[in-house]
């Protein structure tokens, strides 16, 4: 696959189709309602957005919020809802309109497309190969997660600055450009940490060939414009993203809370990486997808899949590797490098639930992009095939593109709202608590109090991060039934359960249990102080 200096107006019929195809694959999720997948915690009950106002948009700059530094991406929400302004749907909700959310996310994701769509065209030969990279990017179901989900601006908006960056980086000509991949560097890093990575992924696409590597290997090639070779200045650029990246990823870690993620060896953490690996290679394959897929490394290094499932990228590695292929090993190792920051080798938030989540793919997917654009050129060059032939290929191509598009709309279609995602989820993971514990709150928001309480019990039980929450839960439900015994009883293990948290807070506990208490007490003062005796430090 050799580089292609695109100096001249791309096609329009090329970006036409890959926002139809994008748009046919996730409009669903435009109409869907709001989830209580952190839905709530940012948007729906912040009360930084009720209404938007200057002094909560400087707030997000200067604070982290429920452990993520990402200022760009709560910006960005900020202005969203200053045109998403409606009366309450409930009490305690901010006035805030799903559909613009979800608007702005599908938008998103058809500009994304496009960017896929310009990068692989930089390295490709053939408009109609980078056409199909793009399409895979734009409507494959992996995507859904990232796009239907209101709170997966994050991932879009990082991936969507990064892969700007990367396109105004390999320019041939024009300082401007290098100031803006710069801007456009910070801007995806702080739309979400894990795009520190990027300069790496900008190191991996120039020696794909996307500044023209080939014709830079001579170092008397020269920019016209800037007056140096391309190749040392895609370096400097890196150089600087990682000026930028630095400071980011130190902020970062230290408001990402990560001390209820259980501790794993450094000798293990590889393990951990591959088996995530492979599981994302699965999920493009065989799209089963969920929003939970409760394999957190403990879980894994007590499985017998740990001895087996690292062997499938380890393949698949030396498989590309020994291909020679230039576009075939960039576009694996931009896959891999993109999803590096959500594989385990160092800790993050998520673990406490899984290794595994879809929308850590959303910017790798550019990899997979090139990756098919350069197979599908390699099987051209390789098959002759005739009239007939070329349109049999055609005709299949459409078939997978509509297939593609049917599953992503049936995906998105998961993601109505709280009751759909989680038990669409416990169809894939039955053992999921998270699902458990947030369809039991959707149930008990509904009404139906008995079948919330089955399902918190199951949370509670399962001895993972949802405990506490399921408990909380439990406890509010017990308390609207009037079983005060069972409250107290729910109260107590939630209270045992927080001291053994990492974040614990003396003070909260005892604010908790006061009010507690006091609620128990009009229904039975004898179960109040019951609660009192057993939690007394």
């Amino acid at each position: 696959m050799t580089s292609v200096d695109v100096k001249s107006t791309p096609s329009r019929w090329p970006v036409a189709a890959v926002i139809f195809i994008a748009l046919l694959a996730m409009f669903r999720a435009v109409g869907n309602d709001w989830s209580n997948y952190d839905d709530d915690l940012f948007l729906f009950r912040n009360p930084h957005y009720d209404p938007p106002t200057l002094a909560s948009f400087g707030h997000y700059w200067t604070h982290g919020f429920r452990g993520l530094w990402t200022p760009v991406t709560q910006s960005v929400w900020w202005v969203v809802a200053k045109f998403s302004q409606i009366d309450a749907f409930e009490p305690g909700a901010v006035r805030l309109n799903p559909w613009t959310f979800h608007a702005f996310n599908v938008s998103l994701h058809c500009v994304a497309s496009v960017l896929v769509y310009l990068l692989v065209r930089r390295v490709a030969r053939h408009a109609w190969a980078a056409v199909a990279g793009a399409v895979v990017f734009a409507a494959h179901p992996v995507q859904v997660e990232a796009v239907a989900w209101a709170c997966g601006t994050k991932d879009l908006l990082a991936a969507l600055f990064a892969m700007t960056a990367i396109l105004f980086a390999t320019r041939r000509t024009g300082w401007w450009f290098v100031l803006l991949s710069i801007c456009f560097a910070a801007l995806a890093m702080l739309s979400k940490p894990s795009a520190v990575v990027l300069p790496v992924m900008l190191v991996i696409y120039a020696w794909i060939g996307g500044t023209g590597i080939p014709a830079c290997v001579d170092r008397r090639s020269k920019d016209p414009q800037a007056g140096m070779p391309v190749l040392p200045r895609t370096w400097l650029i890196a150089a600087a993203m990682c000026l930028i990246a630095v400071p980011i990823a130190i902020i970062a870690r230290r408001v990402q809370i990560v001390g209820d993620v259980p501790a794993v060896s450094l000798i293990a953490r590889p393990i951990v990486a591959l088996d995530a690996i492979a599981m994302h290679l699965y999920h493009l394959c065989v799209p089963l997808l969920a929003a939970d897929y409760g394999l957190t490394p403990v879980q894994l290094l007590t499985s017998p899949r740990r001895w087996w499932t690292w062997l499938i990228p380890v393949a698949i590695a030396i498989a590309v590797w020994r291909s020679r292929d230039r576009a075939l090993i960039g576009g694996a190792a931009l896959f891999v490098v993109a999803l590096s920051p959500n594989l385990g080798l160092a800790p993050f938030q998520f673990q406490v639930y899984s290794t595994v989540a879809d929308r850590y793919a959303y910017p790798a997917m550019l990899g997979i992009a090139i990756v098919v654009a350069r197979l599908l050129i390699l099987s051209a060059e390789r098959f002759s095939l005739g009239k007939v032939g070329r349109r049999a290929a055609v005709a299949l191509g459409l078939l997978l593109v509509v297939g593609m598009c049917i599953r992503s709309f049936k995906q998105c279609a998961t993601w109505t709202d709280a009751g759909s995602l989680w038990s669409h989820t416990l169809s894939v993971n039955a053992s999921s608590p998270l699902a458990h514990n947030n369809l039991g709150a959707s149930l008990m928001a509904s009404g139906d109090l008995r079948a919330a309480m089955a399902h918190f019990k199951i949370a509670a039980s399962q001895g993972s991060a949802t405990d506490g929450f399921a408990l909380l839960n439990l406890v509010h439900l017990h308390l609207r039934l009037g079983e005060a015994d069972a409250a107290a009883d729910a109260a107590i293990e939630l209270i045992r359960t927080y001291r053994k948290r990492a974040d614990f807070d003396a003070e909260l506990e005892r604010r908790t249990v006061d009010r507690f208490a006091a609620e128990i007490a009009r229904m039975s003062p004898t179960a109040a102080e019951r609660l009192r005796a057993a939690v007394r430090p």
